[in-house]
């Protein structure tokens, strides 16, 4: 018999409450495809059981297609059942739903409870989990400080590892994938990790000089992505001096940017180039408004820049970009 196990189904790094419209559809496709890798990959390894851990879904409010589609993945294939080991805060996401498909069973780590059959039993209390296999020893699962899943009990213990990456930060030095074990009646025979993703995460940084027009800046950008797959989700933060009231096109930075990978997210960290002389004799009001936010020393330099910015463009006349 085999079982494969998985962490953090979530797609991460991004959050669908935060996306325009047509980016969330496309997060929301690839989350389905992810659930439905996975069961193809327990089918492949002839799995009987599939236990899903943690964070299935990654953001404060799921919809209902969200669930729908834990719930389609679950009842695909019927000769793999699914148990999903969940705190208490994914518990309530999903625990009210009425049509709780007959091969998934929902357990709560915070709840005392527990499931048997044939070859397994499985039970939750106080935010631990103990998995019987056949006659074998029970072994646990718990949760770590660092919010990782650690199997106490097989061999020398191990992590689970989780479908993808959580956020940049947790994908730049790790790998990521699935873990399975197959057992006889009496005794583990393997536990194996299968260490593979099919995102890469990639963070990149775009260096912006006062001489930059927005084109250039625009052909910057292309740049960037030019040697990365497209299944890439992409970080990108804007440093340098960009040119006095420059409105910098994060919306068109992030849609080139999406022509050539899967997901791009940007961040305008620039300081704008500011010759305080060039304001001194000036008595326009734009002028007036750019020395009262030198002088406001409550500012930090991205606020007053930020500020100058956005102000500049306004008395202007000409349309405020407050990406």
């Amino acid at each position: 018999m085999k079982m494969l196990f998985c962490s953090d189904i979530r797609l991460g790094a991004a959050c669908t409450e935060n996306m325009e419209v047509k980016y969330a559809r496309k997060w929301h496709e690839a989350r389905t495809e992810q659930f439905r890798e996975l069961y193809d990959k327990a089918l492949r390894e002839h799995a009987s059981y599939v236990l899903l851990f943690g964070d299935l879904f990654g953001q404060e409010r799921v919809s209902e297609a969200l669930i729908d589609v834990l719930f389609e993945a679950a009842v695909r294939e019927k000769s793999i059942k699914t148990l999903a080991i969940v705190d208490q805060k994914e518990w309530e996401r999903i625990s009210y739903r009425k049509d709780m498909p007959g091969g998934l069973r929902l357990l709560c780590t915070e709840k005392a409870d527990s499931v048997r059959d044939k070859e397994i039993a499985v039970r939750t209390a106080g935010g631990e989990t103990e998995i019987r296999l056949g006659k074998h020893e029970p072994f646990k699962i718990q949760k770590t400080p660092l919010d990782t899943w650690h199997v106490v009990g097989l061999k020398k213990g191990k992590y689970l590892l989780s479908f993808e990456p959580t956020g940049f930060e947790d994908a730049e030095n790790s790998k990521f994938g699935y873990s399975y074990v197959e057992w006889t009646e009496n005794s583990i025979k393997a536990y194996d990790e299968i260490r593979e993703q099919r995102f890469q995460y990639e963070t990149a940084v775009l260096k912006i000089e006062p001489h930059d027009t927005n084109k250039e800046i625009l052909q910057k950008a292309t740049v960037i992505a030019r040697d990365l797959r497209p299944e890439t989700v992409l970080r990108v933060e804007l440093r340098g001096r960009s040119a006095f009231a420059l409105p910098i096109p994060v919306s068109q930075i992030r849609e080139k940017l999406e022509n050539r990978v899967f997901f791009a997210k940007v961040f305008d960290n620039t300081i704008m180039d500011v010759n305080e002389t060039e304001f001194e004799n000036d008595i326009s009001l734009r002028s007036e408004f750019v020395r009262l936010a030198l002088r406001d020393e409550t500012l930090s330099e991205a606020e007053r820049n930020r500020l100058i910015r956005y102000g500049w463009n306004a008395l202007s006349g000409k349309e405020v970009n407050a990406e």
